[in-house]
């Protein structure tokens, strides 16, 4: 049978014909979609990729909602300014690293008063051992309990006050001067730890002999900071040293390979306004050595009067001493601990002195200001009379002066700080998307 082949072409004809009409059409008419046979494969691929997305758009929200989540530290700054150091701190264990702190301030932590529970807690958490920076010829090395330390007399020491001091001052305010035959012993040490001692420029070039656990050493004094470091052997050293020419020493330390490392830099009756005097390049040199990560601040009751309640002067001593320490270390968090309770004497009776709120507030401000952390102190110890408390309650936490904690109280204090900067650090975890 024959096929005409007028059909096909009719049929092919009106087919071109109809899909041609279908172009000119309305755009209201539904797009045609195209259809995926593997979607059933690929939905589960998808759904999961886009819990990816929802997590990370949640943690980019938690990020820039939560500027001001730290309720003590930072109460008046508008960002987390420890977000450096709690970084360094979430990765430590992961990375097996070193974080290095230094706390600054008076008497209220001389001895390591304070620095010790904090050094504790942080180590015993985060791992770490050694008592870190000590001065070669502290005048109060009695007083300190977490190092038993004895030097020779003729190691001849200066601090930044003395103004004819023909040497640089050390980081801590302080620097020994080496002449001839010195010595320094060591005890209540880790062996396995680092013995590291940090020295200046001499006038010459003159070996100096270094005898550290019977392994002797000769070092070249030539530039403004230089460190030398050994590994103990035994719980207990002794240093000797001896050169022809005096030199700068400006401390030793003690110290792991990883962990946490606290270092205690009191300095009695000071402000927190005397950083300035200290040389700029050699903070700088230090910084080059040490690497902080967390520098705190705890001063103010030196400054804390009874009757004073304008403290504008203070504020702009601090500023300019604060910023010159953030352009010495410009990669590390800053952290302001406000001042304690203090209690005097109103007709006859012990109360919080007048001078310290108004105190505490220019010290948020400062905070505020130079974009530090801070920690409310006073409040954290118990606010109002908590002094009055310390002294007389049950179990005494502080001298009769009303203003020093005794051991048990500097614990105390420890412990409290501690627990703030804790609580910070987790709260800063659980709100910021840290990528490694």
């Amino acid at each position: 049978m024959k096929t005409s082949i007028k059909e096909p072409c009719f049929i092919l004809l009106g087919c071109l014909f109809f899909f041609t009409s279908i172009s000119f059409l309305s755009s209201n008419i539904e797009t045609l979609k195209s259809y995926d046979f593997l979607a059933d494969v690929k939905k589960d691929s998808t759904t999961k990729t886009q819990d990816k997305t929802a997590i990370k758009k949640q943690s980019t929200t938690q990020k820039n909602g939560s500027k001001n989540n730290s309720k003590n530290i930072s109460e008046t700054t508008l960002n987390n300014q420890l977000e450096h150091f709690y970084t360094c701190l979430d990765s430590i264990k992961l990375k097996k690293k070193k974080i290095r702190i230094a706390h600054f301030g008076d008497s209220m932590i001389e001895g390591d008063l304070i620095t010790s529970t904090l050094r504790k807690l942080f180590q015993q958490e985060f791992g770490g051992s050694g008592v870190g920076f000590i001065n070669a010829a502290p005048f109060n090395a009695s007083f300190r309990q977490t190092i038993a330390q004895d030097f020779s007399k003729n190691l001849e020491c200066y601090s930044v006050k003395d103004k004819q001091s023909n040497y640089l001052i050390g980081l801590s305010g302080y620097t020994s001067v080496s002449e001839g035959n010195t010595w320094i012993t060591l005890k209540s040490i880790n062996s396995g730890d680092n013995i590291k001692l940090f020295y200046g420029k001499q006038q010459s070039e003159t070996p100096i002999n270094i005898e550290i656990d019977s392994i002797k050493t000769k070092l070249i004094a030539n530039t403004s900071l230089q460190s030398y470091t050994q590994k103990l052997k035994n719980n207990e050293t002794k240093i000797n040293l001896q050169s022809n020419i005096a030199f700068p020493l400006f401390g030793l330390s003690v110290e792991s390979d990883t962990g946490v490392i606290i270092d205690n830099f009191s300095f009695r009756g000071s402000s927190g306004t005397l950083f300035k005097e200290l040389n700029a390049d050699l903070l700088k040199q230090f910084q080059a050595n040490l690497e902080y990560d967390l520098i705190i601040l705890q001063f103010g009751i030196n400054v804390a009067g009874s009757k004073t309640t304008d403290y504008s002067w203070y504020e702009r001593n601090m500023l300019s001493n604060i910023n010159f320490l953030k352009n010495a270390f410009p990669n590390t968090s800053f952290l302001i601990i406000g001042c304690g309770d203090r209690a005097v004497k109103y007709n006859g009776k012990y109360a919080t002195s007048k001078g310290i709120a108004p105190l505490i507030e220019s010290q948020k401000k400062l905070a505020n200001t130079t974009q530090c952390g801070f920690l409310n102190f006073y409040k954290t110890m118990g606010g109002e009379n908590s002094m009055v408390k310390w002294v007389t309650g049950d179990t005494c936490f502080a001298n009769k002066d009303y203003t020093h904690f005794n051991h048990r109280g500097a614990e105390k204090a420890g412990k409290l700080i501690y627990n703030e900067i804790l609580k910070d650090y987790k709260n800063w975890k659980t709100s910021y998307e840290v990528i490694y």
